[in-house]
């Protein structure tokens, strides 16, 4: 009697603990699972997050900036006038570059590095900035000394490409790798242009232009420009005369 009873206590306290342990092992898991799922649920918010703060509202990549600063030059030029789109792109270009430094080309490798420096000079006149060159101007000799590679960020800024070899000017110093001359300007003239048609095509501007006598009886030549819109500048791609 006292054995099977001694026996039944036994079974008891057996099965509690085995209770006990089952309980343990889920409280347990359910402990260690939650701070899991949080941990993820925090990840994820992270990343959503950092996603977020790459695309704030109002924050645009800068390819989308180069976009929208093409589409505003564009827009710029299309709201240009007749005598305004001649004189930025043409009369006053047809003014400087004359003669055997006419500027006129299908292939901007086609030109001579004379006319390539007779039209940086002549964008002097188009930057605010440039001073007239007078930072190359050297007071001991009354001179202005140019470096090629000045000349060439220019060059950079209005053709896709060209062949500038600064060795065929007769005013080359090679041991300073400069050209050096007395004057950057003393320009001057007349045309009288005729706004013929313009058109624009994706980011590209064809400008058909006459040029007269002084009376607009008869016509000299017409010219077309056709030019690369950017979103800070331009470029003569070819300018071709008729």
């Amino acid at each position: 009697m006292n054995r099977d009873f001694v026996s039944r206590i036994m079974m008891r306290e057996l099965l509690v603990c085995l209770v006990v342990t089952i309980i343990g092992t889920i409280i347990t898991g359910c402990i260690e699972n939650k701070p899991t799922e949080s941990l993820q649920s925090e990840i994820s918010s992270t990343k959503s997050y950092e996603q977020s703060a790459n695309s704030l509202p109002g924050q645009i990549s800068s390819s989308e900036q180069n976009n929208k600063g093409l589409v505003e030059a564009i827009n710029k030029v299309k709201s240009m006038t007749d005598e305004e789109i001649m004189e930025k792109y043409a009369t006053n270009l047809d003014i400087c570059l004359i003669g055997d430094c006419e500027l006129v080309f299908e292939d901007p490798l086609q030109i001579n590095s004379d006319t390539l420096w007779l039209f940086f000079m002549y964008t002097l006149s188009l930057d605010e900035n440039s001073n007239g060159g007078q930072q190359w101007y050297n007071s001991k000799d009354n001179l202005y000394h140019v470096p090629i590679t000045d000349i060439k960020k220019v060059l950079d800024k209005y053709f896709v490409a060209y062949r500038f070899v600064p060795e065929e000017l007769s005013n080359f110093d090679s041991g300073k790798n400069e050209i050096v001359q007395a004057t950057l300007s003393g320009f001057g003239g007349s045309r009288y242009p005729q706004h013929v048609s313009r058109e624009i095509l994706s980011d590209k501007l064809t400008l058909k232009v006459k040029f007269f006598d002084e009376n607009y009886k008869q016509v000299f030549y017409m010219k077309t420009y056709t030019i690369l819109i950017e979103p800070e500048g331009y470029k003569y791609l070819a300018i071709i005369r008729e």
